[in-house]
C-alpha cells in the first residue's frame, strides 16, 4: 500500500518552481544550475524499489510544454527518480487511459496537465482509488480541491501578470 507521506515532495516543490520558472526567460540554464545527481535513489521503504514519477501531458506541440518536459524528465532523473511522460495530443479520453496506464505502472506520483479542466475529474477519480498522489499543473480540476483525497496540489504561474511583465 502506498503511503501519501512517502511520496517525492522534493521532486514535486521542485517540480512547481520549475513549471513556474521554464519556458519564462529566453536564456539557458548552465550546467553549474542543473540539480546534482543523487548519491542513492530514492526508493519506496514499503518495496525497496526506486520510486517512480509518471507525467501525463495535455499536448507536446509548444515550445513551453516541450520545455516543462525535457526539465521535470532531467531534474527527477538527476535526483534518481524513474520519469514516465505521456502526451494525450489534445485527447481527454486519451489523457484518462493514459493516466490508467500510469497506475498500472505502479507510479508513486502522478503529475498531470490537464486536457480540459472540467473533464478531468476522472484523472482525480482514479489517482483516489489508486491511493496515488495526484499534483496538476497549469489547469485545475474543476470540482476538486488540492487537498481532497489524494489530490495533492496545483501548480500554475499567473500567466496575466507574466504577460503584463
Amino acid at each position: 500500500m502506498r503511503k501519501f507521506k512517502k511520496m517525492p515532495i522534493v521532486l514535486l516543490l521542485a517540480a512547481c518552481l520549475v513549471l513556474s520558472l521554464t519556458a519564462c526567460s529566453s536564456s539557458t540554464t548552465s550546467s553549474s544550475e542543473q540539480p546534482s545527481t543523487a548519491s542513492v535513489a530514492p526508493v519506496d521503504s514499503d518495496t525497496g524499489s526506486t520510486l517512480k514519477v509518471g507525467i501525463s501531458y495535455a499536448e507536446m506541440s509548444v515550445p513551453f510544454n516541450v520545455k516543462q518536459a525535457e526539465d521535470l524528465v532531467s531534474y527527477g532523473n538527476n535526483l534518481g527518480y524513474e520519469v514516465t511522460e505521456l502526451n494525450a495530443n489534445g485527447s481527454v479520453e486519451k489523457q484518462i487511459a493514459d493516466v490508467e496506464d500510469l497506475i498500472n505502472k505502479d507510479v508513486n506520483v502522478i503529475i498531470c496537465m490537464p486536457v480540459d479542466s472540467d473533464a478531468a475529474g476522472p484523472i482525480a477519480d482514479l489517482a483516489n482509488e489508486a491511493k496515488t498522489p495526484l499534483f496538476t499543473m497549469n489547469n485545475n480540476i474543476t470540482g476538486y480541491n488540492p487537498g481532497d483525497g489524494y489530490y495533492a496540489a496545483y501548480c500554475s504561474g499567473d500567466y496575466v501578470q507574466q504577460g503584463e511583465d
